[in-house]
This record gives C-alpha cells, structure tokens and sequence, in this order.
C-alpha cells in the first residue's frame, strides 16, 4: 500500500489531478487488463502467474507470490534501484527518495525463500523445473518492464539476458546488502 502511495503521490504531482484509482487496478500486476494502454506485457504476465500457480506440485510455491516462498518477490529491484538514482529536478528527486523506500523494502523479500530451497526441491527433475519457471517468468517480467517504458531494450537483448547474459556486479550492488543479512 505504502508503494502504491508513493507513486499515487507523483502522479498527483505531475497531473495536478487526483489519480483514478479505478484506473490504476487496469495495471495490476495479477489481473492486468490487457485493453489498458501499454498494457499487453502485463496481461501476459498475469496469465502466466495464474497458470503457474496453479500448478499442484509442493516445490511449484518456490514462485508463488502470497505463499511466503516466492522467490521472484522482489524482482523489479534493477528498476527501483535505477529510479532511486535519478535526479536533476523535484520531480526526480521525489521518484529517488520513493523508489530508494521501495528498493529497501522490495530487496528482502525473495531472499529467505533461496535458502528453503531445498526443503521443496529434491530432485534434479524438480530443480530443472523450478528453474524453467522461473526463467520464463523472468523473460515476461523483463517484457513488461520494456513495454513499461516504451521497449529501450531489444528482443535480441532480453533474449541475452534470459540466457544469463549479464552483468552480475550489478546485481551485487542491488541484492548484497540484502544477501549479507541472511548469511551472517
């Protein structure tokens, strides 16, 4: 609710109108409305979580959201962390001081999940399954992202990435105080 506050205040700010919260729930994450503008990815993103899980197998909670074990929760952290960086007006120091609180809320979550692990997984059929659940839903949460902002990134590159074609210091940089937590 906080996150969602965060960013009904901005858009406040840059309409001057109160935001339409009817037309917000269009982009939810979990029952985007694919008639909603830029919206297509998302839709597409949703119907890949209901299909997901729904799926009966115990280690398939590693990716569901409200199970407690979602391991993807806390996926958009790339995005939070590059919009806490910006600056340069009151607009965009207001965007980095709401993502740098979203970014420090969201970065937690999927972490404990990685070290229950094995407790859903004991085979190596069942890891190659989780792993290509998860691939998959990486590859259409970073399409979302990319409609989201207009497509900066390539097929090609979101093909690349997919592959694990990335820079891991990156990644560091956003989760390592998050991992450090849980491996003292």
């Amino acid at each position: 609710m906080n996150h969602g506050n965060l960013c009904a205040d901005i858009l406040e700010r840059l309409t001057g109108q109160p935001v339409s919260m009817a037309e917000l729930f269009r982009y939810d994450l979990f029952n985007g409305d694919p008639t909603a503008p830029n919206n297509q990815e998302q839709a597409k993103l949703s119907q890949l979580y209901t299909e997901q899980e729904q799926r009966p197998e115990p280690w398939a909670d590693l990716v569901k959201h409200n199970s407690g074990y979602g391991i993807l929760e806390g996926g958009g952290c790339g995005m939070f962390y590059a919009a806490s960086l910006v600056s340069g007006s009151e607009v965009n120091e207001r965007v980095a001081k709401a993502f740098q609180i979203v970014l420090d809320d969201e970065r937690g979550h999927g972490l404990p999940a990685i070290l229950e692990v094995d407790k859903f997984i004991t085979t190596e059929e069942q890891l190659e399954d989780v792993k290509e659940m998860l691939r998959v839903r990486g590859a259409q949460r970073l399409r979302f992202r990319n409609e989201q902002f207009s497509y900066p990134v390539s097929e090609a590159r979101i093909a690349e990435i997919a592959d694990g074609k990335i820079d891991i210091g990156v990644v560091a940089e956003i989760w390592g105080p998050a991992f450090g937590r849980y491996l003292e």
